[in-house]
């Protein structure tokens, strides 16, 4: 594929922004706009509108929490905005704003409200959240940091099962800032001796735990790992959770993320002692759709499962785990599918 925008482009993004049921690229360029880039026999460009400042963020998700996607990008003229398609044309909608140029968007349920918001990454050093609300959005302040937010994320990088928001600054901190005790904790989990421009998280170094991978203005990529404080080549692991003598527990068993955009879904496995564990997946109408088995050591695991043949829709995962001494143990939990 080669896709010539003529043009910067600042960040890129994929999703079912026009839910029209197809994936599409959605990149956000140095004109201000957003181009949406859709595969059919050839590549289809498609500028589904902007403003005149650049746009340096783009994401894709149900922000408004109305059952749709849309596209929200982040500008240098301070705004968030929200791009629909409403099946005839792409309408924006202005969704809040900082007092500096906003470099970066998110959307997710970082408060566990049960409603996905979207944050913003702004130049003042502040990250906001906004929340439709009825007819209209809200804003919050969530934090300050005292430097440029170049880039943020939600994410479990702490394999907790709860999402916080990760946030990579000109000072050459991440800070997060965890919902806890129905306030925003913030917490500085190291720094890097130039600033930090992007921030992502995954399982990097195959340990089967999330951590945080920054680049910085020095041209080097830093990890920050649940456990310590400085981003160092070796790192200690996430601990194993007390599960009161039981073999697994349900509050450790987890789709990350969930719902599961995507066609990998990768299910998380806590196992307390060794232990024979397999798991099956099943409708809302009880017919069987996947299955695996693995033979797991203490410590915790996650199994990719290929959930492209799928529909969308909410699947309960069965999970059953035997130790050697033939006890056995079993935990349903539900996910969701939204390609």
């Amino acid at each position: 594929m080669q896709q010539n925008l003529t043009l910067p482009i600042y960040r890129l993004s994929h999703g079912d922004g026009s839910n029209d049921g197809f994936i599409k690229l959605y990149a956000a360029c140095d004109d201000g706009h957003i181009y949406q880039l859709k595969k059919s026999e050839t590549w289809i460009k498609t500028d589904i509108g902007g403003v005149s400042s650049a746009m340096y963020g783009v994401a894709v998700e149900d922000g408004n929490n109305d059952g749709e996607m849309e596209v929200y990008g982040a500008c240098s003229d301070g705004q968030i905005y929200q791009f629909k398609y409403n099946g005839t044309l792409w309408v924006k909608t202005t969704v809040g704003s900082g007092s500096g140029t906003m470099h970066s968007v998110a959307v997710a349920d970082a408060n566990l409200d049960g409603q996905r918001e979207v944050y913003g990454a702004c130049a003042d050093g502040k990250i906001y959240r906004f929340h439709w609300v009825v007819s209209n959005w809200e804003s919050e302040e969530i934090g300050s940091v005292g430097s440029i937010v170049y880039d943020l994320l939600v994410n479990d990088a702490e394999n907790i099962e709860q999402d916080a928001i990760y946030a990579a600054c000109s000072d050459g901190h991440v800070y997060q800032y965890k919902w806890s005790n129905n306030q925003w904790n913030k917490e500085d989990l190291g720094s890097a001796p130039a600033p930090l421009l992007r921030i992502t998280a995954g399982d990097g170094d195959n340990d089967n735990q999330f951590e945080i991978y920054a680049v910085a203005g020095n041209n080097h990529v830093y990890q920050f790992k649940a456990g310590y404080l400085q981003p160092t080549p070796t790192a200690t692991r996430t601990p194993i959770p007390d599960f009161d003598g039981r073999i697994i527990s349900k509050k450790y068993i987890y789709a990350a993320p969930n719902p599961i955009r995507g066609h990998i879904a990768n299910i998380v496995i806590f196992t307390n002692t060794p232990a024979e564990v397999s798991g099956k997946l099943f409708t809302t109408s009880n017919q069987e759709v996947l299955s695996f088995r693995r033979n797991y050591g203490v410590g915790k695991h996650t199994e990719r499962i290929n959930m492209s043949n799928l529909a969308n829709g909410v699947y309960l995962l069965l999970i059953k785990a035997k130790n050697n001494d033939g006890v056995e143990e079993r935990v349903i939990k539900k996910i969701a599918l939204i390609k």
